[in-house]
Parts: C-alpha cells; structure tokens; sequence
C-alpha cells in the first residue's frame, strides 16, 4: 500500500504523470493562449509528494493492516492430488477429456494433465478419447475424492492411507498427498516453503509431471501431518520450486490488472485448456481463496490468480490479457537488441514536451509512430495498450464538461457553493474545490473527476475575481489523491489481490494521507499560484 500511494504521489510532479494533469492542462488552454507546461505541476506536486512519501516512510507504513495469524486449531487439510490409472472397461474408457472435466467439474474437481504411452500432455485436447493404461494427474476435494473416483471406474496408482508409518514413495506415483499447517490468511496465494516430515525426506515429483520438490523452511512450524505433499492453491505455507532438470511446466501467480481482458469472464468462458493449454489453479481475492468451482468463477480486478503451464503461453497470455506475474517471476522480460533504441526514442519524446518544442500529445504520438515505423512495437500491441474504456469515457464526459459551461450548470454549482459554503471567501472556496474533487477521484476515475470539476473551478475563481491558474491546480492536486477506496485508482486496485487487503483497509491510511495533502497543498497552493 505505501508503494502504491507513493507511485499516486510521484505521478503529480508532472504534466504527463498522471491523467488528470494532462486534462487540467487542456482547460487551462481553453481560456489562455497555452496549456501548463511539463513542469508547471512541479512546485506544489513535488511538496505533496515529498512531504507524503516522508510520512509513509516514518509513520504511515505502520497504519497498514497486518493480518493476525489464526490459531493452531485452525488447520485446512486442503485438496488432495492424485494419480489415477484407466482401467481396461472401466468406465472413464473411451471417454473425451470433454466429458471426463465435464464430470470432474461436477465434483468440484479439476484435471491437471495426464500420460499416454510415456508422453506427458499437460493440456489434451478436448475431443481426445481416454485409453485404457492413460495416467490422469486430478485434484479433487477429500470429500468427494470416493465419489469422484467410483463415478469414473478409475484406479489409484497406490493407495497410501494418511495414517501410514511406511517409508512413502515417490510422489510421483503417490496418490494423495497433504501436509497440515497453519493457515497464513489474507495473503496472496501461498508461495512460502513448507516443511518435510522426516518420514518423507527423499520425497520430489516424478519428472512426467511438474519436476518439482518440497523444501525445508526455517520460519515455519509444522502443527502436524499426513503423509505426502501439500496442494500449491491451498491456504497452505508452501513453495513448490522448479527442479533445474525441467522447465516446462511451472506455477505462476498473476494479478489481474484493472483493463485486463479477463475480467468478467469465467475460465470456462476463455476456454484456457484448449485454446491456451493452460490450467487456472486458484484464484485469490481480498485475502480469500477461492479452490473450487473455478471453471465457472467469474475473474474480477485485482485477483491475483495461480496458473500452470508452459513459460512461454505464460508469458503470452499475461501479455495478451492484461495480467502481471508476481513473486519470484517465472516469465521473464526477454532481452532485446532495440531496448536501446526504445529508450531513446522515449527520452527524444519526453524532451520535446518538456522544452516545449511542441505538445505533449503530439510529441508522444510522435513516439509512438517511431516505434512503429522501426518495427520495435507491432501495430496489435498498440491497439491492445489503448484503454478503450477509458477513452469512451471521456469522450462523454468531456462535452459533458463542456455543456455544463454552456447552460450554465458549472455557473449555478459554483454560485452554490460561494452563496453557501464559502461565503465569498477565496481560501474557503480554493479549499472546497480541493476536497471535493478528492472525494469524487475516491469513487469515480480521476480523469473523469477533473473533466467534471474544471469548469466548476474555473466559474468559481471566475465568480471570485481571482486567479484561475490555483483552482485548477487544486483540481489536479485532488483528482489525483485518491487513497480511501481501492476503486479511486488503478494502482490500489492492483495491490488489492497480492496485498491481501479489504476494500475498508484503504481508509486507515488513506484518510491520514489525504488530511497531509489537503493541508500541503493549501499551504503551497497560494504561494505558488497567488490569488
């Protein structure tokens, strides 16, 4: 949360940092001859973001929720993994993998892969038929692992009861296998290590599955255990590391970014299996975990989600869908021979805005046009990094905006406000104008915040007699605090997930932290831009 608050902090230091500059800047063009420059937000945007990063630094941090971990007594025994062989004239025989994750989903369970002939498929495709000797990797609830079972006519590997004193084997060929620990909620989903019984010190994952071991952790206690290995999209303490001798398949964690493509959609709805050949695992929300009936679970901003599959469909969903890996990053950034020209090209636009050479919008489009033209970005990410939703919506907001000048709305809103509430007072009205765009950015995007009350501040200092330039200020300063509400901006949404937080945890620092830039700002405010 303080690195999230810090980023809202530094973006008000210029005229590109955040959205509601840019928007301020353009109504402030409509009555001068120019719009603000890159560095006309500095003065005062650089006291409320150093004074505010200080506060987070030394006291702040400390009013972020922390999580108390639950009582011993409270364990999850989690889902079970297990290995499972069709058998020649059972009933799984002949089945697609449509009908069989048709009946396991019915179950609340999931398929995770299988073996045929020695090939591991992580993925089969959706039409394939089961043959008698395949080897099926499902997770499935303890509960309903019978009945799964006894529907399918399929047979365990080896049958290990949770009460076994004999020396395990592999976990390869385990079939199920759970360690129990403390649960650590309203975390992201468990990535720690977890610790291995003595009675299992030998245990790792046959190679035709993930390749992976469990390791020991010093900062954990063991509360007790069964014999085998910990499902990773439990509320567990556990890591499952990747072998170094493969790979191929491995777990990441993602966080669901606010305009990603997935949002509002079901797992089932994307067809992940067949058309991505991947497997969502868990998904994570305000600190719940959610393990079950994910097929049909609707994705939201801000979860954080575990998937399984190839680093290199990883690395292409994420970007074709708007999602960030998280923790230790098992997709990685690439290296690329034209980072340095992309950088230049970046810098070249940044300095024609600054010096003012020409627009901002002109000087960044330039850049982008270069990027193209040098075949550094393809025309298709382009089109996908533009936030449509965001663009509508300020395409209606802006003649909105526009239309309140025109009939007089922003006129009578502000007479309002001088009649009532500020009395004719310039610093009481400059103060109102700061709050209530603060209170409206919590709530509603904070472009739309500034599109909506620019004109208001512009009629109020116009009503007033006093400079323009310090209410729109105020307007930028406001429409870009927004520290009470995970929806006010796209960076508390995207720390929601992997925090761990609730959607009432934002106020307890955020209230402070707006109460420090409310009275920064209308100390700075007047100095800089006198009225």
């Amino acid at each position: 949360m303080p690195v999230a608050f810090g980023a809202i902090l530094g973006g008000m230091t210029t005229l590109i940092g955040t959205p509601p500059n840019l928007i301020v800047a353009g109504f402030r063009a409509e009555y001068s001859s120019q719009g603000f420059g890159m560095f006309s937000f500095t003065p005062v945007g650089f006291s409320v973001a150093f004074v505010g990063v200080v506060f987070l630094a030394l006291i702040g941090w400390r009013l972020v929720p922390v999580r108390q971990r639950m009582d011993a007594a409270n364990f999850d025994t989690g889902r079970y993994l297990i290995e499972v062989k069709v058998v020649e004239g059972g009933k799984a025989e002949g089945m697609t993998i449509w009908h069989l994750e048709k009946a396991i989903d019915d179950s609340e369970g999931q398929l995770l892969g299988m073996v045929r002939d020695g090939e591991k498929v992580i993925t089969p495709h959706w039409n394939k038929s089961l043959k008698a000797g395949d080897l099926l990797m499902l997770e499935a609830e303890p509960d309903k692992l019978s009945q799964l079972l006894s529907s399918l006519g399929l047979r365990l590997l080896e049958n290990v009861r949770p009460d076994s004193k004999k020396e395990p084997p592999s976990l390869g060929k385990i079939h199920s296998v759970t360690l129990e620990s403390e649960r650590v909620p309203h975390s992201s989903l468990p990535v720690q290590p977890m610790y291995t019984p003595t009675s299992a010190p030998a245990a790792s994952l046959s190679s035709r599955w993930f390749d992976r071991r469990i390791t020991v952790s010093s900062e954990r206690t063991l509360r007790g255990f069964q014999v085998g290995m910990r499902d990773p999209s439990t509320q567990a303490s556990t890591d499952i590391e990747k072998n170094s001798a493969n790979r191929d398949i491995v777990l990441v964690e993602m966080v669901v970014l606010p305009n990603a493509k997935i949002i509002m959609h079901t797992a089932q709805e994307l067809e992940l299996r067949t058309r991505y050949g991947l497997n969502l695992l868990a998904i994570s929300r305000q600190g719940k975990h959610s393990v079950q009936r994910l097929r049909r679970t609707k994705i939201s901003a801000g979860d954080v989600i575990l998937m399984q599959g190839e680093p290199e469909r990883l690395a292409s969903f994420a970007s074709q869908f708007g999602c960030v890996p998280l923790a230790e990053r098992t997709i990685r950034v690439p290296s690329n021979k034209k980072a340095v020209q992309a950088s230049t090209i970046m810098l070249f636009a940044i300095l024609g805005a600054a010096l003012g050479l020409m627009p901002a919008a002109l000087s960044f489009a330039g850049g982008v046009v270069a990027l193209m033209a040098l075949k550094i970005m393809p025309l298709r990410h382009l089109y996908e990094s533009i936030d449509w939703s965001i663009v509508v919506l300020l395409a209606a907001l802006i003649p909105v905006a526009g239309a309140m000048s025109t009939t007089g709305t922003a006129d009578l809103v502000a007479n309002g406000m001088l009649q009532y509430v500020a009395q004719g007072h310039t610093l009481v009205a400059l103060g109102i104008i700061l709050i209530l765009s603060m209170s409206l950015s919590d709530f509603m995007n904070n472009a739309a915040t500034a599109a909506v009350m620019c004109p208001v501040a512009l009629s109020a200092a116009g009503q007033l007699g006093v400079n323009p330039d310090a209410f729109l200020m105020a307007v930028a300063v406001g429409a870009s605090c927004a520290f009470l509400t995970p929806i006010g901006h796209q960076n508390n949404t995207l720390i929601l997930g992997p925090g761990g937080f609730r959607f009432g945890d934002y106020w307890k620092l955020g209230l402070p932290m707006e109460i420090l830039v409310f009275v920064i700002a209308m100390f700075m405010l007047p100095i800089i831009w006198p009225l």
